[in-house]
């Protein structure tokens, strides 16, 4: 767990100093105060423009940004528990179920819902562009039908979990 959240944190500075030597995006920064690691990093989110962080504001950027990690990562236990508390995790595999993957942009906005026997997920939520969104590898409405003839499976112990995906979505 710690890897990643090194390589990030390299990434991040690499990142930095690489916007910082080539000068950025261009733009003001919105009139915002630069006199701090803080205001530099927000004019250059806000502008594009890189060109005003120095090497200093490295160690405040890795921070704020492997604080924001974590964060996703708590809101995503904390969603994924709220969906299966007191619910059975089972989820039948059938010959139909697909291999979600979400774009890679938006990679840090999605997360497994379930997962295959094999370790690919079949199912994903995000919250992508500030919006909620829900994937399927799978016919999840067929798979709940009485006599499922499109789907030879019916997803009897995913209803409960299934049921609260879908009031996440319409909150």
């Amino acid at each position: 767990m710690l890897l990643p959240t090194i390589i990030r944190s390299f990434a991040c500075l690499f990142f930095v100093l690489a916007l910082t030597s080539c000068g950025g995006g261009g733009g003001d920064g919105g009139g915002l105060d630069i006199a701090t690691p803080q205001g530099r990093l927000s004019a250059a989110m806000v502008s594009g423009d890189s060109s005003k962080l120095t090497a200093e504001d490295a160690p405040y950027t890795i921070t704020s940004l492997n604080d924001s990690y974590s964060q996703k990562l708590q809101d995503k236990k904390t969603l994924l528990l709220a969906f299966y508390a007191e619910q059975n995790s089972k989820f039948d595999l059938v010959p139909e179920s697909q291999l979600i993957q979400p774009a890679l942009s938006a990679l840090d906005d999605a997360f497994p819902l379930v997962y295959g026997d094999k370790g690919n997920v079949i199912a994903t939520f995000s919250t992508y562009g500030g919006g909620r969104i829900v994937g399927y590898g799978y016919d999840i409405l067929g798979g709940f039908a009485k006599t499922a003839d499109v789907v030879p499976s019916i997803q009897t112990n995913h209803r409960g979990v299934f049921k609260r995906v879908l009031a996440w979505l319409a909150f």
